[in-house]
């Protein structure tokens, strides 16, 4: 079974932000946060549980940054808020990164995600994202795989 003929299905819409490559830390630090590049108001804010931005150039996925690899920068390197304004995302972006093709296999993408112990993958269709496969994504159906046996 491809991969195009459950992305659509309720279990995979994930969660996910897209950011543009020249966006900064800071930027995408809040996109992760809230969900938006904008702070929601107090009474407004949501949790979420988003596990990575998708950096695009145009339409195009060039890259990927979690909330660890922020985290990473902010350690390592001691910044302060005006310096994450000044870091462009796509500095510390992972890249290249793996993707998934829609017309790929799900046993294909559920031991892509095991084997590399990724928590979310980009799944594309003629290079733009269609969507994302994650770890929980996996785990259901593994779940839902042995349920039917």
């Amino acid at each position: 079974m491809k991969l195009k003929s459950i992305i659509k299905d309720i279990q995979f819409q994930n969660e996910y932000v897209l950011v543009n490559k020249n966006d900064n830390i800071f930027e995408v630090s809040k996109a992760l946060a809230y969900g938006t590049k904008e702070k929601p108001k107090k009474k407004d804010k949501k949790q979420f549980s988003i596990l990575a931005a998708y950096v695009l150039d145009g339409k195009k996925p060039v890259g990927l940054v979690t909330k660890e690899d922020i985290i990473e920068i902010i350690v390592k390197k001691e910044n302060i808020i005006s310096d994450l304004k000044k870091i462009k995302i796509s500095e510390i972006m992972t890249y290249p990164f793996f993707s998934l093709d829609v017309n790929d296999e799900i046993q294909d993408a559920v031991n892509l995600i095991m084997e590399k112990n990724f928590l979310t993958i980009p799944v594309l269709e003629n290079g733009e994202l269609r969507g994302v496969f994650t770890v929980f994504d996996a785990l259901w159906l593994l779940e839902t795989e042995e349920a039917n046996l």
